[in-house]
């Protein structure tokens, strides 16, 4: 698997480029990642293990299974990656 990270400057730049990609507002998202370009995009207030864990779990659901589940479903997983490094810091 081989997938790309780009770390913007700040949260205005992350917000730039994703109206350009979606047409949509950010909201109060620090990351996402992009299917089509195998590339998560992070703020630098966002670059946190669990906030990337979560982005990572998005491009490794998208890798590993054959037909990809479900928007939800991959939320579920992502989220599931998430919850598991917030607690491993406890």
């Amino acid at each position: 698997f081989k997938g790309n990270i780009k770390v913007c400057r700040d949260n205005l730049q992350l917000a730039g480029i994703f109206a350009n990609l979606f047409n949509s507002d950010l909201g109060n998202k620090r990351a996402f990642y992009v299917y089509e370009l195998n590339t998560i995009y992070i703020s630098p207030e966002g670059f946190k293990r669990e906030i990337l864990g979560h982005e990572i779990g998005h491009a490794v659901i998208s890798h590993y299974f054959v037909v990809l589940p479900p928007v939800k479903v991959q939320e579920v997983l992502a989220s599931y990656v998430e919850y598991q490094l917030r607690k491993s810091i406890r």
